[in-house]
């Protein structure tokens, strides 16, 4: 017989932990399966920041920013440190936002940019503005805070352990693993690019992109880290959008490129040496005391 739950949550990075974490504050029964250990690097949730503001160009996202800083400030009151709001710079080669969806914030011309943050340069024709809301979150920390809060409400956790099948079996559904099954009345399924093998039989037009970032070494840490007040920041140019993060305890400056890119299988290759040289173009368009990648 398989194990009975009230929900299985499918994929526990940073959607699957904080989903079972808040089922199960809600009372539900919940077990949780990954295909690989916790902390590894097969998905999105890994590595030391990601990106987190409270502007937005899309008014209609507001609602769900203020519940996300809402809900990470609340994570943060079980004694871990996710946020790190240390501002954002902006620079882009077209007019400042004036689109309801943007906050605010100063408009930082050359002189006052380079006072402020002395990494920086913009060229002609070029703007830059100043967020003080934003900065980064800790994804690996927010993953390990909210399965462990999840689990002190009594979730289950199942890893590595992947799945292999799963079907509508009356009015619930049976997850298969390598390991076992399990039923429940309702499944989540939170695996990221796994999600197109995952969910093949419902047709969804689903197509998996990969994002390389790249890794600087500055010539300058005093201006690239976070400990010494360097902001994140986005680069809107003609060549890309780019945006970047300081460097944290040593790992050298960040820098990825928004971009779709051909559909790419979650197995495949990284290509990290294909966007290495767009990534130093951007580093040395707008930071250039960066124009080395770190090994």
């Amino acid at each position: 017989m398989p194990e009975q739950y009230d929900v299985i949550v499918v994929g526990l990075g940073a959607m699957g932990s904080a989903a079972i974490y808040h089922l199960t504050k809600r009372g539900q029964r919940a077990v949780g399966i990954d295909a690989f250990e916790e902390g590894h690097d097969k998905g999105s949730s890994h590595g030391h920041h990601r990106l987190i503001r409270r502007s937005h160009a899309n008014p209609q996202f507001q609602p769900l920013i203020d519940r996300a800083f809402e809900l990470w400030y609340a994570l943060e009151g079980a004694g871990e440190k996710i946020m790190n709001l240390i501002g954002e710079v902006a620079m882009s080669s077209t007019a400042i936002p004036t689109s309801a969806g943007w906050s605010g914030g100063e408009v930082l011309d050359e002189q006052h940019l380079r006072e402020r943050f002395r990494g920086f340069r913009l060229h002609p024709g070029m703007v830059a503005t100043y967020e003080r809301e934003a900065g980064y979150l800790r994804p690996e920390v927010g993953v390990a805070a909210h399965l462990r809060l999840a689990e002190r409400n009594g979730a289950v956790i199942r890893r590595p352990e992947e799945v292999t099948d799963w079907k509508v079996e009356g009015n619930g559904v049976r997850v298969t693993t390598t390991a076992g099954s399990y039923a429940a009345d309702r499944l989540v399924v939170t695996v990221g690019p796994w999600a197109v093998e995952q969910l093949r039989v419902l047709g969804l037009p689903l197509q998996v992109v990969r994002i390389v970032n790249v890794y600087f070494r500055p010539e300058r840490p005093d201006l690239w880290t976070a400990e010494c007040g360097a902001p994140t920041f986005t680069l809107s140019v003609p060549e890309g959008e780019y945006y970047g993060m300081p460097s944290i305890a040593g790992q050298g400056l960040k820098i990825g490129r928004a971009m779709i890119s051909a559909s790419t299988p979650p197995h495949a290759p990284s290509g990290a040496r294909s966007v290495m040289t767009r990534s130093a173009t951007c580093a040395g368009f707008s930071t250039p005391t960066c124009p080395e990648p770190a090994e």
